[in-house]
Formats: structure tokens, C-alpha cells, sequence
């Protein structure tokens, strides 16, 4: 297993088969949860945050408007995967 993720597909199948995702970027880890019904788009739901900050945890309704959405330092989640180093993925 690779610790940076090759495409944005690669990341979202991830997310939606392993449902859980730890990130590391610009010295912050972040925490990435699909806590939706199943494994599909449809039935997703995203929550996300700095691992150490409960407060900062959000949720999305689905996984597209997560990568649309989310920003870490003002970018886009989508446009930063793969400057993020992976510290835990669950497959």
C-alpha cells in the first residue's frame, strides 16, 4: 500500500469500501469517515476534521459535495491528495 493516493478515484474508492481515511498535510493530521448506510455514492455521508480537534469535525451529506467542499488551507481536498501523505487507510 502506497502512503499518497494516485488518483482522486483511487481516494474515493478507498473512502467507500474501507470507510475510513487518516491524512497528514502542512503538519496537521486529518480524519475522514464514511458514516453512511452502505458502501454506495448514493447512501454515503462524509465526516471529517483534525484528528486531534473534535470541534473541528464536519459533515457532508454525500461524497461529492465532501470533495467539492472541503477546503485544508484553502484548497480544495480534490487538488491536494496528492501533496497528502496517508497514515491510515482502512481497505
Amino acid at each position: 500500500m502506497s502512503n499518497k493516493f494516485s488518483s482522486l478515484n483511487e481516494f474515493l474508492e478507498s473512502l467507500l469500501d474501507g470507510r475510513e481515511i487518516q491524512l497528514k498535510y502542512g503538519g496537521k493530521e486529518y480524519c475522514i469517515f464514511n458514516i453512511g448506510a452502505d458502501n454506495s455514492v448514493e447512501k454515503s455521508k462524509i465526516l471529517v476534521g483534525e484528528g486531534n480537534a473534535e470541534e473541528s469535525f464536519v459533515e457532508y451529506s454525500n461524497i461529492y459535495n465532501f470533495i467539492e467542499i472541503y477546503q485544508i488551507n484553502g484548497r480544495k481536498i480534490k487538488d491536494i491528495l496528492s501533496d497528502c501523505f496517508v497514515t491510515w487507510r482502512n481497505i
